[in-house]
């Protein structure tokens, strides 16, 4: 294993890290932080030194992140949201008598894992602000640009901020198969002794696909292509009704254990396993410059932030 030195990394590094992970080119990277190309380079060489890994593989598309650099950014995100909290300055702001509405792009499943948690806290201390939730799209990002929106939580590989943005990943969570408890095919799964006997019950499992149409103009991944042999059997773009689906049929759906903890709990779920695992869901909250001094933001954002880190697999 790399070992790592703490006094070895300092700030300038770790932040020409998230905006080269965030924009996909590190001449806007180095623009973003008032340095030359060469300057960003040399910190880049560093820091692929430090951290034993390339970070970044150039491509077509720009700097694509790594394996590794997708962890590293989840840390470094929070790195970098606690120093905006020790260094925030203190507020005035009077959320009980505030009338503000907060608004979002964020898919159910999102709103699911990361709002719903927050709403009791924010309904008591804020009781005056509206919350406001869409769908995200390929009109998401100029809306935040323009005032329409406050905020965007998403996973979206493809989606590249320029410097007017900001990001924090929020949690990190594996993906499960959600079942309805008593499903036959959950307790084959568990007793499957071996790779190819688990292919053949995989083989059977009927999936509920939930499409999300994301701020790049793609759409997520369908979960079936996770699982070698599932088939679909439905195409649903709400995990909410999705869920439904899966907990009271004999079908299945593919989703965070996250989403699991919060929607299925006591709800009569199995939730089994995925060998392999499917890629880590790694949402981001993303916001504009135009929101950053906000008050109300600020104390939005921190909020999230500090409800997701309950959530999820910490690297911390």
């Amino acid at each position: 294993m790399h070992s790592l030195n703490p006094s070895s990394a300092d700030l300038p590094t770790l932040d020409l890290l998230r905006r080269l992970a965030q924009c996909g080119s590190l001449s806007q990277s180095a623009a973003q932080l008032g340095i030359s190309i060469s300057k960003a380079s040399k910190m880049l060489g560093a820091a692929r030194v430090l951290f034993g890994d390339k970070l970044f593989i150039r491509t077509n598309a720009g700097m694509l992140p790594t394996t590794r650099m997708r962890e590293l950014e989840f840390t470094i995100g929070r790195v970098f949201a606690d120093l905006e909290i020790l260094l925030a300055e203190p507020q005035t702001l009077d959320l009980s008598t505030v009338r503000a509405q907060l608004r979002f792009a964020a898919s159910d499943h999102a709103f699911a894992v990361c709002l719903s948690p927050i709403l009791n806290e924010l309904s008591r201390r804020a009781p005056n602000v509206f919350i406001r939730v869409e769908p995200p799209s390929a009109a998401t990002m100029e809306q935040l640009r323009r005032g329409d929106a406050d905020f965007l939580i998403v996973q979206d590989e493809q989606l590249r901020l320029d410097g007017g943005f900001h990001s924090v990943v929020l949690l990190e969570s594996e993906h499960v198969l959600l079942m309805r408890e008593g499903n036959p095919l959950a307790a084959r799964l568990r007793a499957a002794r071996s790779a190819a006997e688990r292919l053949d019950v995989l083989a059977e499992v009927e999936i509920i696909e939930t499409p999300v149409h994301l701020p790049s103009g793609l759409t997520s991944p369908a979960p079936a292509s996770w699982s070698a042999g599932a088939r679909s059997a439905a195409s649903i773009p709400y995990f909410y009704g999705a869920a439904e689906l899966a907990l009271h049929s004999d079908k299945a759906m593919i989703v965070t254990r996250a989403f699991a903890e919060v929607h299925a709990a006591g709800r009569g779920a199995e939730v089994v396993e995925l060998d392999p695992a499917p890629p880590l869901w790694r949402p981001k909250l993303i916001w504009h410059e135009r929101t950053h001094r906000d008050p109300l933001c600020e104390w939005m954002r921190s909020c999230i932030i500090a409800s997701a880190r309950g959530r999820g697999v910490s690297l911390l």
